[in-house]
């Protein structure tokens, strides 16, 4: 016996019998018994209407009963199919969960497994970075302590510099600006001077205009002389003897700058060795101050 596609079907409801049912039975019969009966002449017309009217109303109750019969099919049947389909669906889902791992093959198998082993290591990775992060924690803090301690040093000795440094910047561009504003001015004075001697040089001029160019040439001169002298001055100065200054350190040997010339194997660590000895052998104090005597006869 071939099994159902829709599933198994759901067992029916006992049918009881409805009063209109009973009722229309019990009009058949009666008819039946109407039938079997032979009546009098003069009574067969009246019997011929109430077989007429017995199966005109027998007609119209087994028409509603077809109907309600075929809608209470109706029913059942979408109850059937409701059933089938709820037990379709909670058997194919048990049939899938329990053939998933079966149907799984290699390949996915190993994904997952590369998956679960690449969550691991990370897990992993997590964790010792984590410790090693609270091993250097105090470390660390001593060390940022250092370098904010090292870095207010450092500010603070930039700012004494700077301190110092700007009087001095001060004053050189102070400098700088009136030597280049001597230069203009005398610049100026002398295309000034140009202008007149070219434009009225065969013009008289009066007093006044007179002491005017005199001055403004007076001025010319002078500036002039200013500027040589201080040429003439930084000149000499290249060019003089000055006094060397006294130093407590030993004085350079001629010898050594015609060594060094020579450029002979082993004379640089021989000079180093012969430095340090004398370094060590210095000595402090009033015991040799006698024997000491000033460099320069004044």
């Amino acid at each position: 016996m071939s099994e159902d596609p829709r599933g198994p079907r759901v067992p029916r409801k006992a049918v009881v019998e409805k009063p209109a049912r009973a009722a229309e039975r019990e009009a058949r019969a009666l008819l039946e018994k109407n039938r079997s009966y032979r009546l009098l002449e003069d009574s067969e017309e009246s019997s011929e209407e109430t077989v007429s009217r017995a199966e005109s109303s027998l007609r119209k109750k087994r028409k509603k009963r077809k109907h309600l019969r075929k809608k209470r099919e109706e029913e059942e049947e979408e109850e059937e199919e409701e059933a089938s389909e709820k037990g379709k669906k909670k058997t194919g889902w048990s049939k899938q969960q329990t053939e998933k791992p079966e149907s799984e093959d290699e390949w996915e198998r190993t994904e997952r497994e590369r998956l679960q082993d690449l969550e691991e290591r990370d897990a992993f990775a997590e964790r010792v970075r984590q410790r090693d992060k609270d091993r250097t924690r105090n470390v660390l803090e001593r060390s940022d302590k250092k370098a904010y301690e090292e870095a207010q040093k450092r500010l603070k000795m930039a700012e004494e510099d700077r301190k110092a440094m700007v009087p001095e910047l001060r004053k050189k561009s102070r400098r700088e600006y009136l030597a280049k504003r001597e230069r203009e001015k005398l610049e100026d004075l002398e295309a000034e001077l140009a202008d007149e001697e070219f434009l009225f040089g065969d013009v008289e001029l009066s007093r006044h205009e007179r002491q005017e160019l005199r001055y403004k040439r007076r001025v010319r001169d002078l500036a002039r002389e200013y500027r040589a002298a201080g040429e003439q001055e930084k000149l000499e100065a290249t060019n003089r003897y000055h006094m060397p200054k006294e130093t407590r350190g030993q004085p350079a040997r001629a010898v050594d700058l015609v060594e060094e010339e020579s450029g002979a194997p082993g004379e640089e660590q021989r000079r180093w060795e012969e430095a340090r000895l004398g370094a060590a052998s210095l000595k402090f104090g009033a015991r040799d101050a006698a024997s000491q005597e000033p460099k320069y006869q004044l």
